[in-house]
């Protein structure tokens, strides 16, 4: 006799049956009646509130309490106040447990000290006031993750250099938020879910206390936001970055113009880098965006500036630009007469693009591999190849031009010991057209979970799967006939993260 085995179940609801006002079986990860009824199920976790850019539906903001269990978060911007976010103490305490793989951390621990000592990182008493547990979570995050999360980890790492001074020096409740996102981020992936949920409480208090009492805090707000939006794309319980995404972009227009300093152009790119992968995950621009006409639409200008690489996007801005264009443009199709050339000029820039690696390493500096930097580079450039073709350029399926960029890039996934680009790969894997490669991706994508731990591969791997599926079910007369991936999800529930 076998045994039955135990469904394991959620302390509480899913945010979908609650909405439905019905019963909720509680099942983990979706509950029976969104599978049943085909709906998205909005899982049991932290749940987010911030409306879309012009969503005015809200605009009646609950009235502030010092004694209210929910931290209400507004930011005033041109006159209005435009957000809310609205989180429930026992809703986080109580949200699921998730469990990440202990090998990486077992490496980690068994590393030298010395390598993994925040002084190496920071040039002033990073321990002043720092208690159980924090060191550990903090050397974590300065040996280890702020390391992983860029291509390039020398003295412009600003996920050392300049998030941490910031954090550190705890001279706003802003810059304590800061903190503890990076103490929430590092304990999630060191620890898992549990450990994190206190800290990201604590942060969102902190940066929710700096804007209600109008702290001259902006740069520190800004990068707070930055890292709970981060720390939601690693712990994908609720899929509330893109909430964290439109905050950071309404108090990074707060910002002073002109101003380009270091610390704050890496903030503006990495909130560049996250809004524009979000417009592929949408299949639209930003709403902000969409005010201008299809006149406003050009080439972005040549630089050499712009081909140069940048470790936290993987890519040069250059390619990032003309990602967004394709995503601009596949938003107005068809396309008008005057925007005909585009794809055709976008085709061409993407072919002769030479991303150009340029590092500048320090006595604090990780490890630095020229040939990875580039080939993480091409593998965006071959990803993007593949997103013209398939939207503004589309050849069938099986044309040997397509297959020829697909073959390329699933050869360059293969060459690292451990891919850190979502994004190149999902592009990868829609295109594959045979079991053999779809195993290739699969293999590719189990190497990136059992060592990145991010829970957004769990969510590409899903969508992909999802994918391939509905393409084994076409009649082979229709193969090469296209359709958007995004219609096979309720994209309002959740977008998937491709960072």
């Amino acid at each position: 006799m076998s045994a039955v085995p135990q469904v394991r179940k959620s302390p509480k609801g899913c945010w979908t049956c609650k909405h439905r006002k019905i019963g909720c079986d509680r099942n983990l990860p979706a509950c029976s009646n969104c599978l049943r009824t085909r709906r998205t199920c909005q899982g049991y976790g932290l749940k987010l509130i911030w409306p879309d850019d012009g969503d005015r539906r809200r605009s009646n903001f609950p009235p502030r309490s010092t004694n209210s269990n929910h931290f209400i978060l507004s930011v005033d911007g041109s006159g209005d106040r435009i957000y809310v976010l609205n989180i429930s103490r026992e809703g986080m305490l109580k949200d699921i447990k998730r469990n990440p793989p202990g090998a990486a951390i077992v490496r980690w621990q068994s590393r030298s000290n010395c390598l993994l000592d925040p002084s190496t990182s920071l040039k002033f008493g990073y321990e002043a006031g720092l208690t159980g547990q924090e060191p550990s979570i903090l050397q974590y995050y300065t040996g280890v993750l702020s390391r992983i999360v860029t291509t390039i980890d020398d003295m412009n790492n600003g996920f050392r250099t300049t998030l941490l001074p910031v954090a550190l020096s705890r001279a706003s409740n802003a810059a304590t938020g800061l903190l503890h996102a990076v103490y929430s981020l590092s304990a999630y992936h060191l620890k898992g879910h549990d450990a994190a949920i206190r800290y990201k409480l604590l942060a969102i208090k902190y940066l929710s206390r700096s804007l209600q009492e109008g702290e001259d805090a902006a740069l520190a707000q800004f990068a707070a936001s930055m890292m709970l939006c981060i720390g939601d794309v690693f712990d994908s319980v609720d899929g509330s970055w893109p909430n964290h995404l439109a905050a950071a972009k309404s108090l990074s227009a707060q910002l002073p113009n002109g101003d380009h300093n270091k610390d704050l152009l890496f903030l503006q790119t990495l909130l560049e880098y996250h809004d524009i992968l979000k417009g592929y995950s949408s299949g639209r621009i930003s709403s902000t965006d969409s005010i201008s006409s299809a006149d406003t639409i050009t080439m972005p200008r040549e630089s050499p500036d712009d081909a140069i690489i940048i470790g936290a996007l993987g890519c040069s801005r250059e390619l990032m630009n003309l990602i967004a264009l394709i995503t601009r443009l596949q938003s107005v199709t068809p396309l008008p007469d005057h925007l005909m050339i585009l794809p055709c000029l976008i085709h061409t820039r993407l072919g002769n693009l030479v991303q150009i690696p340029l590092i500048n390493a320090d006595a604090k500096s990780g490890q630095l591999d020229s040939k990875r930097i580039l080939q993480t580079a091409e593998l965006y450039r071959l990803a993007s190849l593949i997103y013209l073709h398939t939207t503004l350029l589309p050849p069938p399926r099986s044309s040997s031009q397509l297959q020829s960029l697909v073959s390329r890039s699933l050869g360059l996934l293969e060459m690292f010991p451990v891919c850190t680009s979502p994004w190149p790969l999902f592009l990868t894997a829609l295109e594959v057209n045979n079991d053999t490669d779809r195993v290739r991706v699969l293999h590719v994508l189990e190497v990136m979970q059992r060592v990145r731990r991010i829970g957004n591969v769990d969510v590409v791997q899903k969508v992909f799967e999802t994918f391939w599926n509905q393409m084994d079910l076409r009649d082979p007369g229709h193969y090469d006939e296209r359709f958007d991936w995004r219609e096979l999800f309720d994209m309002r529930g959740r977008l998937p993260s491709f960072i």
